[in-house]
């Protein structure tokens, strides 16, 4: 009697044993880019149905505590879809790729507006950008205006443009943004966060700046009763012909961020 009942014990705990939970991971990454996709759906379905629903954090990782079983995870993104299959009889990984371009949505609300927003430490915004020789001989005004993606350290991990300035001067807008640091985002509890900033850049005209300011390395200074840019003057572009006793008939950029067209837009890897 005392063997059978040693027995049923054994075979009790070697049953408890196999029902104990366990952990599935793994990371969603953008099919062209490699660049991790945060928010993607991640739907694990069992031999009993949908088991969980996730979403994919800021590094694009997902986790789920799953009974021993197979598995079939559904990852989505937008209009973009994936799916694979995961045997989980012990810690398992199974990771995805999803073409995280195709119906990107920019939520304005929760990524550009934290609690406490980044802030720039190393921006100095009375020096101009530098010129391409392009931008000079054209004597073009115009901006960039860019999408930031800044990590919890405030660090600018990768960037978008929402509109191009043209002349040559990606190149430059590019490298000036990647030499920003932030201080980072913080949530409602004061902890550091990662978060989208909308960031501009300003290229006024090289002529101008040489004959009204006195020099191409400075933006239009404040001025003035009541304060204002000394280029206040000068009309924005399609706004109409100047005065024929003009100086110098320029035009400026006076663009504002637009994040309709975000999505259509590829992430770049800041350098």
């Amino acid at each position: 009697m005392r063997a059978a009942t040693i027995l049923a014990v054994v075979l009790l705990s070697s049953t408890a044993f196999a029902d104990e939970p366990s952990q599935l991971r793994g990371r969603v990454l953008d099919q062209t880019s490699g660049v991790p996709v945060e928010g993607a759906l991640v739907m694990i379905a069992g031999p009993n149905g949908l088991a969980q629903t996730l979403n994919t954090d800021a590094d694009g990782r997902y986790s789920a505590q799953l009974a021993p079983g197979t598995y079939n995870v559904i990852f989505v993104h937008g209009k973009s879809r994936s799916s694979g299959r995961v045997i989980v009889d012990g810690p398992a990984t199974l990771d995805g790729k999803l073409d995280a371009m195709v119906g990107e949505v920019i939520v304005i609300r929760d990524r550009i507006a934290p609690p406490v927003p980044p802030k720039p430490k190393n921006y100095k915004p009375q020096k101009a950008p530098p010129y391409s020789d392009k931008a000079v001989l054209s004597d073009a005004w115009t901006k960039a205006h860019m999408l930031l993606d800044v990590d919890e350290h405030g660090t600018v991990r990768r960037y978008k443009f929402l509109k191009r300035p043209g002349y040559d001067l990606e190149k430059i807008a590019a490298r000036e943004v990647s030499k920003l640091t932030f201080e980072p985002a913080r949530d409602a509890s004061g902890k550091p966060m990662r978060a989208w900033v909308v960031w501009s850049i300003e290229w006024p005209s090289a002529w101008w700046l040489e004959k009204l300011v006195g020099t191409r390395s400075a933006m239009p200074p404040i001025d003035g009763f009541p304060p204002r840019r000394r280029d206040h003057y000068v009309p924005c572009k399609g706004s109409g012909p100047w005065a024929m006793g003009s100086i110098h008939p320029t035009y400026k950029d006076c663009s504002k961020p637009d994040l309709r067209n975000a999505a259509a837009e590829q992430w770049v890897e800041a350098k």
